[in-house]
């Protein structure tokens, strides 16, 4: 027996060595064995350098790797960059300051980021799963907090893209002849909180991203193209289901390199191979990710496909698509050695560099920091050769057009002259409008504002839209006055009667819609854009989107983006910036606030133009600094929809009921005002809290009182004659009554916003005081608090909240050692909650309601060191998960009933037909 137990052990220990040792670390195709012998043309000149590095690892392995390519970069001119290709700081990414691992995180990026002090190039850093809290709830905070950082190191000019944790596709000029495209490929596999399509990342749904994958691969087809992402398409590591043979006996080597406990491995490697987890390449939703990508590069030769993930060095060729893995910046892992899988692969730490030369060559040199080799570069390659990119030649051919002057006659769509029936079912809306003739001036890109040129395609699927910059840098924006509805449906709808219905849809819009805002917003108090409607004519100048573009009725205004000085309806305001930066700018700290007044003046603007279209990216943000205080203004864009109409039995029908009850038509007067600003549900959430309802009506009667009947006459005017004639004095008239009734749909509004109010603090301290009154009022009053002492600032926000109007309220600390002190004594009062938020919080209930309910909720952790003083007013509500002080700005819903209608037969009954509705009801 122990003669036999020792011949088992025996076994064990040589299958251990033997599968060991089976591991080799470095493969080469059989065609690239001899790579030395490639040699790069002596005579042709450098003109760029491009560094490939993915996946840091704070290890002496890491270190190693980053000295190593810092001996490389400290050697480059300016013409040369750096791309760090994700998973910058292992395993979550950069946490919250107040997080218990944000020192060290912090440290190590900051010592990834020393790297590059004395380069002279291009340093570009992209996310990867792990900056992406490894896929986790925080990831999308966690990428802002790593791109705010890597952009203030030192004041270098970093880059860290996508912005504000959009997918892109994010086009730089490396080079006049060597575009890179980023695109942020975690943004695709992230499952929790990230921006969603219709926010201000450009794009409309998912499918729509790829489209504009393919529009910067086609307007750089002339280039070199570097696409840079972190997930690859192609791999023989551990993510394309590749694993040493020893995992087959031993799988726990994957937690730990000395876990040699036996046990059934095929079960764990069969599963990553063929199904995987959600970063690994058989996964179903990676499977999709990849064919959609494939097919793009498909019709674009010679892309360079750029990517991380793998701990290793990699290299494919696959058709004309170089497909290269450099992910061994900080760890090393398994290569599998498979014939016709792979060009050339590495078990090791190391790096990638790129050399573009004058004779249009491109070569690519795979350079690793394993100590045991006498040369530092394992494998070069010339990759292909295309001529230098000269825009030039371009600018010859198209010197002598000119449309400048040109006018034309024109209808601005014949799709919507439909009969009875259609008129019935749809109503008449703006037919007649669309199929009018009228003139319009020629729009010329070579003499518009000096000259324009193409930036990107803009978003949206239904608009064909683009971006255009003149010679100063200030950009301005084309986009179709008629829309386009089939490619925004699903692909299994497009081919039905549904595209029918949702294209006539769009008779309920007035082309000419925007031509009188900017009249009536100068009256009204509101910023605006200063719009035109043109006619784009078949122009060569318009390169790849000439087909698209031609021969259509479009609207051409100013962007309102960056330094916009020179537009007085922007306030002339140097710095206009997004929803989501101003968002993330008052959420930082005490030295960035809304106008909320002004808020509310351009939402009540958009009540009595009747555009219901206001959901976050619909709107921009005039800056304005004064001392240290930055106040933002709105800016509201794309007026397509004001003047909406709803007419026809369809439209009459689906307007009473979520979530088509939006579509509210302008009338005389509004019916539905909830329904009308439904869009704007969390944008008026966040931007108007604080004004009571004296505020609410001060505004309104200025806006009564300045937008006056010549007023109105003279913005209706500004239709063409034709037109004006068709719909003119009707607008004038609805907006007249609308104007004399605006105190009632607001004051309507107010109160339905005023049911629950949100109180939003800062990452800095502050200290809210609530003041409980007998009559049931709340005073809630907000002060800036010192970071380090705690005393009393500013003043930040205050609002008496009146027990008829408002039923909650809720205070969020966001972050910092905020203060709450809740005071006084009502026989009635308003119940309020309290989300202490990231930092030890002190909280101080001396409250009283009269009554059995208890009106105080204090939301925190269990495991942070907060202190709480509790009354018999307070009821705790502590977890140690971190949700239950996560604020969430779009967590309001609007409750829903919905009808149900059923039929049936039975031979006893005949037929017979039910009914009823679905009730839902959301709270907190």
């Amino acid at each position: 027996m122990r003669f036999f137990l020792h011949r088992v052990i025996l076994i064990v220990l040589l299958l251990i060595i033997f599968l060991i040792g089976s591991a080799q670390k470095i493969y080469y195709a059989p065609g690239n064995k001899n790579w030395e012998t490639n040699i790069k043309e002596a005579s042709s000149k450098l003109l760029h350098t491009v560094y490939l590095l993915g996946d840091i690892k704070y290890s002496p392995t890491g270190r190693k790797n980053l000295e190593l390519l810092k001996n490389y970069i400290d050697k480059e001119s300016n013409n040369s960059s750096v791309i760090i290709l994700g998973d910058i700081m292992y395993k979550i990414g950069l946490p919250d300051s107040s997080d218990k691992k944000f020192q060290e995180a912090k440290r190590n990026l900051k010592y990834v980021l020393s790297t590059f002090d004395l380069y002279k190039g291009k340093v570009i850093f992209m996310p990867g799963n792990h900056d992406w809290d490894n896929g986790g709830r925080q990831g999308w905070r966690y990428v802002k907090n790593e791109e705010k950082y890597v952009e203030q190191y030192h004041n270098r000019e970093y880059t860290y893209l996508p912005d504000n944790g959009c997918p892109g596709p994010v086009e730089v000029e490396l080079s006049p002849d060597i575009t890179l495209i980023i695109f942020d490929s975690q943004w695709w596999f992230q499952k929790y909180a990230k921006p969603e399509a219709g926010d201000e990342c450009g794009f409309e749904n998912d499918a729509e991203i790829f489209i504009q994958v393919e529009d910067a691969l086609r307007r750089n087809r002339d280039k070199k193209v570097i696409f840079a992402t972190h997930h690859p398409l192609y791999s023989v590591g551990k993510h394309g289901g590749y694993f040493p043979a020893s995992y087959l006996l031993f799988p726990l080597l994957e937690i730990q390199n000395w876990m040699y406990f036996p046990l059934p491995g095929f079960i764990y490697t069969g599963y990553r191979k063929y199904m995987g987890s959600i970063q690994d390449l058989a996964h179903p939703e990676y499977k999709i990710f990849i064919e959609i990508l494939l097919n793009i590069f498909s019709k674009y030769p010679n892309v360079i496909y750029a990517a991380g993930h793998e701990h290793n060095m990699q290299y494919f060729q696959k058709d004309s698509l170089h497909h290269i893995i450099s992910g061994g910046g900080g760890k090393e892992t398994y290569i599998a050695r498979r014939k016709k899988k792979t060009d050339f692969a590495y078990q090791s730490a190391g790096f990638n560099k790129l050399s573009f030369f004058s004779n249009g060559d491109v070569w690519m040199e795979i350079i690793s920091s394993d100590s045991t080799l006498k040369e530092e570069v394992v494998f070069q390659k010339k990759l292909f050769s295309k001529p230098v990119f000269d825009s030039v030649k371009q600018d010859i051919v198209f010197q002598y057009l000119n449309f400048s002057d040109s006018v034309v006659n024109v209808k601005v769509s014949e799709l919507y002259s439909k009969g009875k029936v259609t008129r019935m079912r749809m109503g008449n809306n703006y037919r007649n409008v669309w199929n009018a003739s009228v003139q319009l001036p020629v729009f010329d890109i070579g003499s518009e504002k000096g000259g324009l040129s193409i930036i990107k395609r803009g978003g949206g699927q239904q608009t064909r839209s683009l971006r255009l910059e003149d010679k100063n840098g200030k950009q301005y924006v084309l986009r179709s006055v008629n829309k386009y509805v089939e490619k925004a449906l699903a692909e299994n709808l497009r081919h039905t009667i549904a595209v029918d219905i949702l294209q006539d849809g769009i008779s309920a819009s007035h082309p000419f819609a925007a031509i009188p805002i900017p009249i009536l917003a100068d009256a009204a108090g509101v910023m605006h854009t200063n719009p035109t409607i043109v006619w784009v004519p078949d122009d060569p100048r318009f390169g790849i989107y000439r087909k698209e573009m031609a021969n259509g009725v479009f609207l051409f205004e100013e962007r309102p983006a960056g330094n916009r000085g020179d537009i007085a309806s922007f306030g002339r305001s140097k710095k206009i910036v997004s929803t989501t930066k101003v968002i993330d700018k008052t959420l930082e700290d005490h030295e960035h606030k809304v106008d909320q007044n002004e808020v509310v003046r351009a939402r009540l603007f958009d009540m009595l133009i009747n555009d219901w279209d206001r959901h976050d990216d619909q709107w921009r943000w005039a800056s304005f600094k004064k001392d240290k205080m930055t106040t933002y203004i709105p800016i509201p864009r794309d007026r397509d929809q004001a003047f909406f109409l709803s007419e026809g039995v369809l439209m009459g029908l689906t307007t009473h009921f979520w979530p088509t009850r939006k579509f509210q038509g302008f009338d005389y007067t509004i019916s539905d005002v909830k329904g009308l600003m439904f869009n704007g549900k969390h944008f008026d959430r966040s931007f108007m809290s604080e004004p009571n309802l004296e505020d609410w009506q001060s505004i309104v009667t200025d806006i009564q009182q300045n937008v006056t009947d010549e007023v109105i006459h003279e913005a209706i005017l500004t239709f063409p004659e034709n037109i004006y004639d068709s719909t003119g004095i009707v607008i004038e008239n609805k907006l007249k009554l609308r104007r004399n009734n605006l105190n009632v749909y607001a004051e309507d509004y107010y109160r339905f916003l005023s049911k629950t109010v949100d109180v939003v603090g800062t990452e800095e301290r502050e200290l809210f005081v609530v003041e409980r009154q007998e009559d049931g009022n709340t005073q809630v009053t907000v002060y800036a608090l010192s970071n380090k002492k705690g005393k009393v600032k500013e003043q930040l926000y205050s609002r008496e909240f009146k027990y008829d109007e408002t039923k909650e309220i809720r205070l969020y600390g966001i972050a910092g050692k905020d203060v709450f002190r809740l005071n006084g004594e009502g026989k009635k009062g308003i119940k309020v909650r309290v989300i202490g938020g990231k930092g030890n919080d002190l909280i101080i209930d001396e409250s009283k309601v009269r009554g059995l309910a208890k009106k105080t909720i204090i939301y925190d952790r269990k495991d942070k060191d907060n202190e709480i003083v509790k009354s018999g007013e307070t009821r705790l509500r502590l977890s140690k998960n971190k949700s239950v002080i996560e604020y969430n700005r779009k967590q309001f819903k609007h409750n829903k009933i919905m009808p149900i209608i059923w039929t049936g037969y039975n031979i006893d009954d005949g037929v017979f037909l039910g009914g009823g509705a679905t009730i839902k009801r959301f709270n907190f």
